[in-house]
């Protein structure tokens, strides 16, 4: 090789560096550290993987160095410059809302200006580079290192203030643990089981139908249904809180001290009381939610990833994938990102991970679900209290009739929220199965229910409109979210299931527990065993603008507060009461 041709390898390999920085290396530590919940893997058990990527990709750019002219190679190494530039400015800068990227369809057509912008951008960039002087290749260059800078310098500082979440999330995992977690007491247990995202007419709809319906419906025997319940959020996590502690949360305290007074150790929280009560308190939730859940007491906490059915090796090469498609999706121009999305496949993800469902938690969790009812024991000395958060019935949907994955993520659409919810209520109807065997179903607590609904509204539901034909901000979607399931079976109850139409809303969750299984303690909202049918009750429902950056703030977006008198199905039984900023200032409702 000629020193010429060697020359134009380095420094084709030198740029070439520059430029897979921003994808490999840059970028994934940013958006690790903004959202380390949704990963079980440490970035440094991830980073390896990356740099893996980062040679072969080196080493693909640096052959054109060994066989171009010097002519074409100072051209071929100003567009490397170029593509450090734009991916810089396309990840820092150019960076658009295209929702939550959970499986959920994304209106492509709605950014087709912005896209042609950007495919304007990178075209007269890379047309502009291509076609440069060889005294401008310096200029090019500077260009590519000021960007590398700048991205170091933000990826340092990011790093040193998110330390513990470059570690990766502080997951129990042991199999000690894991065993405590299947383990009951003999003769007094609680099961309190979230499965996230699941709507009371969803499970009704799925009972009447099949032999699925009809294997759950018996797994339900003894339990009250009540059918008119009503949630508080439509999200997860302000959720929690209402459930443990019956508090709800208002946007006037910080959300790190409201935690703390709602579900911290001194909190008057059910999982609070229980511990009190001489129970040991095991939590196994959803990863990233152990720390809301074990803010308070807990004996043994275990964290349900993505990995239950799979290997260590696949999650990491998984949870890589994951991490590398999203570097991707920021740092391509609009055109690319549909193909790098897939329509929730993914680039990535659908070219290296041997099983494609084993990203989705939905399996995950029924797997999980599944394992508990074949090791379930009922040996524990002390009574048991069971915390369990599972995303069984979450989107995406990708579940089929038989509880297969789909091959693809599929639309959120009823049929597939039905067909998903069905999967998971099977798991739990495993576990409830199980007890029944062991002989410790007629002394436990047992209550399934969701934290909100499920994106699905009920058939029939029209939106509300005002005087002047104008659609009010409630619609039949935010209806849907304000019905999660709800159902307690207690000790000694049997028989059909049993359904009541009283106005119990998700704040009633820890008094109507500790009222069936005998916990003392005091607890905001009702028992909703002592609630009426017919009894008038206005219950309160919060509708603000999802943003992952929530579990972080120190406040919500801007809520917009209801209040239900009646059916939740009904939108006269709705009434707009203002809205709560952040701080607490509140916006009165005046009628229009």
């Amino acid at each position: 090789m000629s020193s010429s041709r060697a020359h134009q390898a380095l420094h084709a390999a030198l740029m070439s560096a520059l430029f897979a920085a921003q994808p490999l290396l840059f970028v994934p530590v940013t958006l690790y550290t903004g959202n380390a919940a949704e990963f079980s893997t440490g970035l440094m058990n991830l980073l390896p993987i990356f740099f893996q990527a980062g040679v072969f990709m080196v080493g693909l750019l640096t052959l054109p160095g060994l066989f171009l002219s010097a002519t074409a190679s100072r051209r071929y190494l100003a567009v490397l410059c170029a593509c450090t530039l734009l991916s810089w400015l396309q990840s820092r800068f150019l960076v658009w809302d295209y929702g939550l990227l959970d499986g959920r369809q994304i209106d492509w057509t709605s950014a087709t200006t912005r896209g042609w912008l950007e495919a304007a951008l990178w075209a007269g960039t890379l047309a502009l580079a291509a076609s440069s002087r060889p005294a401008q290749l310096r200029i090019w260059i500077n260009a590519a290192c000021v960007a590398s800078i700048a991205s170091l310098v933000a990826t340092v500082a990011g790093g040193i203030s998110h330390l513990e979440q470059l570690k990766g999330q502080p997951h129990a995992r042991s199999e000690s643990s894991l065993q405590k977690i299947v383990s009951f007491s003999g003769s007094r247990n609680v099961l309190h089981i979230v499965a996230d995202g699941l709507q009371t007419d969803i499970f009704e709809e799925i009972l009447v139908h099949g032999e699925a319906g009809r294997r759950i419906d018996d797994a339900f025997n003894g339990f009250t249904v009540f059918s008119a319940h009503v949630g508080a959020f439509p999200f997860t996590h302000m959720s929690v809180p209402a459930l443990l502690s019956g508090v709800m949360y208002r946007n006037d305290l910080p959300i790190p001290s409201f935690l703390d007074a709602t579900v911290g150790h001194d909190a008057p929280s059910i999982l609070n009381a229980a511990a009190v009560d001489g129970f040991d308190v095991d939590i196994a939730v959803a990863a990233g939610l152990e720390p809301l859940y074990a803010r308070g007491s807990a004996t043994h906490v275990y964290s349900l990833g993505n990995d239950f059915h799979i290997t260590a090796e696949e999650l990491s090469l998984r949870e890589a994938a994951v991490l590398f498609d999203l570097s991707a999706f920021r740092v391509a121009p609009h055109f690319l990102k549909r193909q790098i999305y897939n329509d929730q496949r993914w680039f990535a993800q659908n070219a290296v991970v041997r099983s494609e469902y084993m990203g989705l938690r939905s399996f995950a969790h029924s797997a999980f679900l599944h394992a508990m009812a074949e090791e379930m024991t009922a040996d524990r000395p002390r009574a048991t209290y069971k915390m369990l958060h599972v995303m069984t019935s979450h989107n995406p949907m990708a579940t089929t009739e038989d509880c297969k994955y789909a091959g693809r993520v599929l639309p959120t659409v009823r049929e597939t929220v039905i067909m998903q919810a069905r999967c998971g209520l099977l798991a739990i109807a495993a576990v409830i199965e199980r007890m029944k065997s062991l002989g410790i179903h007629d002394s436990t607590t047992i209550v399934v229910m969701g934290d909100h609904g499920a994106w699905s509204p009920p058939p029939g539901i029209q939106p509300q409109a005002r005087p002047d034909g104008t659609m009010e901000l409630m619609n039949p979607v935010t209806i849907a979210m304000a019905s999660p399931f709800f159902a307690v079976k207690p000790p000694k109850a049997s028989g059909q299931i049993r359904r009541l139409s009283s106005p119990s809303s998700i704040v009633d969750t820890a008094p109507t527990i500790a009222s069936t299984a005998g916990i003392p303690g005091t607890f905001a909202g009702k028992d909703a065993f002592l609630l009426t049918p017919n009894q008038a009750r206005e219950r309160w429902f919060h509708l603000y603008e999802y943003q992952r950056s929530e579990w972080h703030s120190d406040y919500l977006a801007p809520i917009k507060q209801y209040t239900i008198n009646g059916s939740p199905l009904e939108s006269s039984s709705w009434s707009f009461r203002g809205t709560l900023y952040p701080g607490g200032e509140r916006e009165p409702f005046e009628p229009q």
